[in-house]
């Protein structure tokens, strides 16, 4: 494999989607008040869910997130690069690299989440997505995706010095409470000499029981384990071999 080819995970991203919040104008300043404590003290509105690119719809046999009517309110943490988005109903937290490891995440999922439910009162919480975010960057010169995926279209061999752009979704049940959404598809790339695409994954929880802030950890490890074997099994194994643990989810 020539060693240009990278990989690299860009975003991490929790979302909690509650049902029967309570919910006003008043909300988002009483949600920063309450966040400032623990670092975040940027309050900019916007209109998508990922720190990074646009969110594509998404089909609703699982309640995928799409765009919503209004921006979400988001707070932004400097130091670490993270983000905690807002909006009724839904509370996302974003991590951009270097992504912590989830054990040393996880204390400011749970702190976010204790403060909403603290201040929207939901009747539950049915649902928790994982996503990760990774940006492949590929040679030009010949390239072949089959050399690097396991996934992906299948081009004519005329098509490889000039790749048109793509996007690719697959969607997979892989238990009664987990689900897999796999995106993949090509990205503006800032060199000439390289072809970039985005590899988005997203585990989605559907818990039997609403989840409380406390019971977090253990579907969000669940989460975490099928993004890493959903992330291996789509590389070829030449690219695998470039994974680190900053790569991994």
């Amino acid at each position: 494999m020539p060693p240009s080819a990278q990989i690299s995970l860009i975003e991490t991203l929790v979302e909690l989607h509650f049902t029967g919040s309570r919910w006003d104008e008043t909300m988002p300043g009483r949600f920063c008040d309450r966040v400032q404590a623990l670092g975040f003290a940027h309050h900019l509105p916007r209109s998508i869910s990922s720190l990074v690119r646009d969110e594509a719809p998404r089909d609703a046999r699982y309640g995928a997130l799409t765009a919503p009517s209004a921006p979400l309110s988001c707070f932004h943490r400097e130091h670490d690069h993270a983000a905690l988005q807002l909006e009724r109903d839904l509370l996302v937290v974003n991590q951009l690299a270097p992504v912590p490891t989830l054990d040393r995440w996880l204390p400011t999922i749970e702190a976010a989440a204790r403060v909403y439910a603290d201040l929207a009162a939901p009747r539950g919480c049915p649902e928790l997505r994982l996503r990760t975010i990774h940006r492949l960057e590929l040679p030009t010169h010949e390239l072949s995706l089959r050399d690097y995926v396991q996934i992906g279209p299948a081009f004519p061999a005329a098509w490889n010095e000039s790749q048109d752009a793509f996007a690719l979704r697959i969607e997979r049940r892989m238990a009664h409470d987990l689900a897999i959404l796999l995106t993949f598809g090509s990205s503006a790339s800032p060199s000439p000499d390289h072809a970039s695409f985005v590899l988005d994954l997203c585990a989605i929880h559907l818990a039997e029981h609403s989840l409380a802030p406390t019971d977090l950890a253990r579907p969000l490890q669940s989460a975490h384990a099928a993004l890493e074997t959903a992330l291996e099994n789509s590389l070829t194994p030449q690219l695998r071999a470039f994974l680190t643990p900053e790569h991994r989810p």
